[in-house]
Parts: structure tokens; C-alpha cells; sequence
């Protein structure tokens, strides 16, 4: 992925089965796609360049009250791995790598609409920040369906993009359902 890019934004076809969105940069130009293919206990999300070709896979499974993500090179070979828990809910979620060095943990305010990606030791290293936005005009929102946006901010470019957009795109997926939780109490 694309060093230069200092902001992605994520928009997606909220509650469709099996959607979808597009990978956006900070300029609005498409540079991916994501894919979703729920499987019952499992699911797959599935990174896309702007070729269509795949950048890495995020398997998620539920194992009891913890989901468990795991990103994998289109190889096969793990790249890093998320798991969620009752912490999870007070807005902490651990990310490691292979090798199961923690590498990075989210914290997120109050109201989960925004989290920062910190170095899991430092909370000052800020990599990265996600944010529920609006920024990109949806003219068939009507016709089409509610769709989900947020934008990731890398504050630290040096960082593995891919392995932040996954993470970022596994927090969002969880504080979606979370989210979806809330509302129904």
C-alpha cells in the first residue's frame, strides 16, 4: 500500500449481506475495495487494491463472548491478529503480530465514535486515528441503502499500512456491533 497516503477514508454498504465498500484516500480518489463474505460462526473481509487484487484477508471468528481476527497475506502466511473481550467494551482492543508481540492497542472516547491506534506500552505514540465521518457525498443514499463511512488519520507514516487498515477496519467492525447492541437496550 501506497506510503504517501496520510488518510483513508472507508465507506460501505451498511447491512446488505455480504457487502461491501471502497477504499478511499485523502483526496477522494479510489485506491481499494473491501469484501465481505459471512460464513455463520466465521466471516472473511477481504482487502482490495485498485487492480482488484488482493491485499490481505481479515478472518474473524467467535469463540464464546471473544471474536478473534486474524490478518493473513493472500499466501495464507499470518501477518497479525486481534482479539476482543470484555475489555473491549470499556474501548481497549489489542493488536499482535505473528509472532504475538503486541504491537498495537485502540482506545476509543466515551461515545465509540473515534479511537486511537497507540503503541501499546506508549499511549502518547499515536499511529493512527479512526473517525466516523460523512466527508464523501452519497447522492442514493435513499435508493441504495444507509452506508457506513469512517476515515482512518496516519500520524505515524512510517507505520505498515496494511496491518493499520486492517486493525482499523476490525475496530470498526466490532464497535459496529457493539453499536448495534446499544441501540437495541
Amino acid at each position: 500500500m501506497d506510503r504517501t497516503i496520510s488518510k483513508y477514508i472507508l465507506e460501505e454498504q451498511a447491512w446488505k449481506f455480504g457487502s461491501g465498500g471502497e477504499i478511499y484516500n485523502q483526496h477522494g480518489e479510489k485506491v481499494g475495495s473491501i469484501k465481505r463474505k459471512p460464513l455463520s460462526m466465521k466471516s472473511v473481509i477481504a482487502l482490495f487494491d485498485l487492480d482488484e487484487k488482493l491485499v490481505c484477508m481479515i478472518k474473524k471468528k467467535e469463540v464464546g463472548s471473544q471474536q478473534i481476527y486474524e490478518v493473513e497475506k493472500p499466501n495464507g502466511d499470518l501477518i497479525g491478529k486481534a482479539r476482543t473481550g470484555i475489555e473491549s467494551f470499556i474501548g481497549y482492543i489489542n493488536m499482535y503480530d505473528s509472532e504475538e508481540k503486541h504491537i498495537f492497542r485502540v482506545h476509543s472516547r466515551v461515545n465509540m465514535s473515534s479511537f486511537k491506534i497507540t503503541d501499546p506500552e506508549d499511549r502518547q505514540k499515536v499511529y493512527a486515528e479512526i473517525e466516523r465521518v460523512n466527508m464523501i457525498p452519497n447522492k442514493f443514499a435513499e435508493v441504495e441503502g444507509e452506508k457506513s463511512r469512517f476515515s482512518i488519520h496516519i500520524k505515524y507514516m512510517e507505520t505498515e499500512r496494511i496491518l493499520l487498515l486492517s486493525y482499523a477496519i476490525m475496530v470498526y467492525d466490532f464497535y459496529k456491533k457493539v453499536d448495534c447492541i446499544q441501540r437495541q437496550m
